[in-house]
């Protein structure tokens, strides 16, 4: 939080410079406040997730079954604005009707999977994004598989790593954050995450929550 007060300082100054100044300024010079109103921007984004990622393991699960198709739903619902900018199709295949899990920790992870399928797709390409939840004998399953960019086999070792960002094009925005959020998320569940991915053509990323124990309130990092 002390972090984040000298960033708004600074957004708010330029916010006031852009203003007083905007008649004045060259191109150049209008320019150059837009990169350092960016950065800032993201900076407090970072700051954002990281004071999220710290929370996880101290948060308590509130554990409920709940149904993941619902949560699923009510997630796209969320997401609709985006989904129809993006021309997007979305199918969910679910016949699970309970799952013991904290929903808005569980609701997390799946509209970040969600969302980063929607964003790391050509622009020229219709996003199609499939969503399956599927009953074990020892878990359940989540899987959202894409039509996206893709990941290297070299960046999938590091891809759900603190501040790895394996899209650099600077088109996808990001801050390296929410594929650990959410690996931190699954493994509080005492869960499991991975990914399935060839480049260029999608990825699909998976994980699971045990069914026949309560998930762990402390694991280790």
């Amino acid at each position: 939080h002390d972090l984040k007060s000298p960033m708004r300082t600074i957004t708010s100054f330029i916010g006031l410079i852009k203003r007083r100044l905007k008649d004045r300024l060259s191109e150049d010079e209008a320019g150059y406040i837009e990169h350092i109103e960016n950065g800032t921007k993201r900076l407090i984004k970072l700051v954002d997730d990281m004071l999220s990622f710290a929370k996880i393991k101290s948060d308590n699960l509130a554990l409920e079954d709940k149904n993941p198709k619902v949560l699923v739903e009510n997630i796209l619902d969320q997401l609709a604005v985006n989904i129809q900018e993006k021309n997007a199709i979305v199918t969910i295949h679910s016949d699970v009707e309970n799952v013991y899990m904290d929903e808005i920790k569980i609701g997390r992870v799946i509209q970040n999977l969600i969302a980063n399928a929607l964003k790391f797709v050509p622009k020229d390409k219709q996003p199609i994004i499939d969503i399956s939840i599927d009953d074990f004998e020892n878990d359940t399953k989540f899987s959202i598989r894409d039509n996206g960019i893709g990941i290297s086999e070299e960046s999938q070792k590091v891809v759900f790593d603190v501040f790895k960002r394996v899209a650099h094009d600077s088109a996808y925005d990001g801050t390296g954050m929410g594929l650990a959020v959410c690996k931190k998320i699954v493994e509080h569940h005492s869960g499991k995450i991975w990914i399935d991915s060839t480049e260029g053509v999608g990825s699909t990323f998976v994980f699971t929550i045990p069914k026949k124990h309560k998930p762990e309130l402390e694991y280790a990092d």
